[in-house]
């Protein structure tokens, strides 16, 4: 056999190991992408969900009313014109994480002193982290695809979804675990000093949570 013909036959090879990608448009039809474009697509959906259920929210329960107005208090003590002492006297039965940080989200917004909904937004924020951190475990643990659709699996749990239309901490210290767990993993890794860092982040916030 001559050396051209063990060059064709070498080309026509590896030409069949590797067959053309086919392109729909400017995008590679990969898998991987599509998982991605699905998984983004979904939670946008379930986040937009979740906005126009909270919506309808309006009367709250018992311990979410306590939580509303700790916040409505630390909110009027930030913004309004109530002393440490007035506040201190009635804000002691909750922990403050939870309504100090929404009522420093809300700003001097009158709506989110004046109605109950606005309050549930804060968990929206949570539920982001939630989705992040649930899809980094998975793709530290395992891979990009097992954290993927872990982030799927955890938006799906009914105990997700009950908890996050709640304005209690409870879901709030689920999606700080998350992080904590995480990070927590690449401590005992020693990655790095960011990891250090997140890990002190999430224990300190997860204390004032609850």
């Amino acid at each position: 056999m001559t050396n051209k013909s063990i060059l064709s036959s070498t080309r026509i090879s590896l030409k069949s190991e590797h067959p053309p990608t086919h392109l729909v448009g400017l995008f590679a039809l990969d898998t991987q992408r599509v998982l991605w474009l699905t998984v983004a697509i979904f939670h946008i959906l379930v986040i937009g969900w979740l906005y126009t259920q909270m919506n309808q929210h309006k009367v709250p329960t018992w311990d979410e009313a306590g939580l509303a107005v700790t916040t409505t208090r630390f909110h009027e003590m930030i913004y309004g014109s109530e002393s440490l002492e007035q506040f201190l006297d009635v804000s002691k039965f909750y922990a403050p994480g939870y309504p100090l940080l929404n009522a420093l989200l809300s700003g001097c917004n009158p709506l989110w002193i004046k109605e109950f909904t606005p309050f549930l937004y804060i968990n929206l924020l949570f539920w982001i982290i939630l989705i992040v951190f649930t899809y980094l475990l998975g793709a530290k643990l395992f891979n990009t695809t097992t954290g993927l659709l872990a982030s799927v699996v955890v938006v799906l749990y009914p105990a997700t979804i009950n908890t996050v239309l709640l304005y209690k901490e409870d879901f709030a210290v689920m999606a700080v675990s998350a992080a904590f767990l995480y990070y927590w993993i690449g401590v005992s890794e020693s990655r790095g000093a960011l990891d250090y860092i997140g890990l002190g982040i999430s224990v300190g916030v997860g204390l004032m949570l609850k």
